[in-house]
């Protein structure tokens, strides 16, 4: 078979390096297949940053100083890759994975993929025209062994869905950005506190990762939404993001699912849990124990883990918490394989 080595190793730039970036660098080099080798990136998404903060941090996580540049055009013009992981800020992802379609490379982003719904429109017409299977968006909790039990569960058994609680409370953000240090992660919350880069805060943030993760398992559609934002700590007038929102879902089945998303909740570092409760059924997830889903269909609650789980779908990686205790590399490096 000629080239048959070729078809199991694809070639990725990372795109961004703050703190996801890495993460998804370490994430893709530990799919076993397809090898997916991360060997080029752009660090810095300021050029004025490039000298001092871009090129050492390639170094650090291994790049070679000839696979590092200033701007993901002079990475597309100079390097044949298959792919690209786009984890820029926010406001970055639509130009930048539309570049890479452009150039004929596939995108893999971080969400979102826009910040508004008609630019979200322009990226998804461009996606349909690139081939939307060649495209893929990480957020990580559908890729987390529980959440495919528990989609396994309700898709092969079809319980009636009657109620649900879904949190996202989080401690990161619960100083006023001048009083924040560097060691406190004062860089990344200036960016994320403002709405021209974030976009939507708590609400664009966790609040779509619980929407996300929840339709994922339950397969419906949402028919109706509510929702009230707060600004706990800088305050509405301060022009930040808010850092707190609470929310009402209805699914078409009338079932409702009660929102909570909090990024000023002391003691709680990632803390991303839910309960849904069917007829004659209950599952459950947290964060902080990611590898159990808990389920009970009488008195009694059974911590089910993955090596019990019926799914197909948890074999294609290794489990490798190292980096984060809840199981981010693990779950991305699933959508990954899936996407390669």
């Amino acid at each position: 078979m000629e080239n048959a080595a070729a078809r199991y190793r694809l070639y990725l730039a990372l795109v961004g390096m703050g703190f996801i970036g890495p993460h998804q660098m370490r994430a893709a080099r530990g799919v076993l297949s397809p090898r997916l080798d991360v060997d080029t990136c752009v660090p810095e998404q300021d050029p004025d940053r490039f000298d001092e903060f871009g090129i050492p941090k390639a170094l650090r996580f291994g790049f070679e100083r000839r696979h590092v540049y200033r701007g993901l055009g002079e990475l597309l013009a100079n390097e044949d890759v298959d792919g690209a992981i786009i984890a820029t800020r926010n406001n970055r992802h639509r130009a930048d994975a539309l570049e890479c379609m452009e150039a004929g490379v596939a995108p893999v982003s971080e969400k979102p993929l826009s910040d508004t719904l008609e630019n979200a429109d322009v990226m998804l017409e461009a996606a349909r025209k690139f081939g939307l299977s060649r495209t893929c968006v990480l957020p990580s909790y559908t890729g987390h062994a529980a959440n495919l039990e528990a989609r396994h569960i309700v898709r092969t058994r079809k319980p009636v869905f009657r109620h649900g609680k879904a949190g996202y409370l989080q401690k990161w953000l619960r100083k006023l950005l001048a009083t924040m240090t560097a060691a406190e992660g004062h860089d990344l919350a200036a960016w994320r506190k403002d709405p021209k880069q974030s976009g939507a805060g708590v609400t664009g943030d966790l609040i779509a990762h619980l929407l996300h993760e929840t339709v994922f398992i339950l397969g419906m559609p949402i028919v109706e939404a509510r929702a009230e934002r707060r600004w706990f700590v800088e305050g509405q007038a301060s022009g930040q993001t808010e850092d707190t929102c609470f929310g009402q879902v209805r699914f078409e089945n009338d079932g409702i699912l009660e929102l909570t998303a909090i990024q000023w909740a002391v003691g709680n570092q990632n803390n991303n849990t839910w309960d849904l409760f069917f007829d004659g059924l209950t599952l459950g997830w947290k964060q902080r124990t990611p590898e159990i889903l808990y389920y009970s269909e009488g008195d009694d609650c059974v911590e089910k883990n993955r090596g019990g789980f019926g799914t197909p779908l948890t074999g294609a990686t290794n489990s490798m918490p190292a980096f984060h205790s809840d199981g981010w590399s693990d779950a991305d490096g699933r959508l990954l394989n899936s996407w390669a």
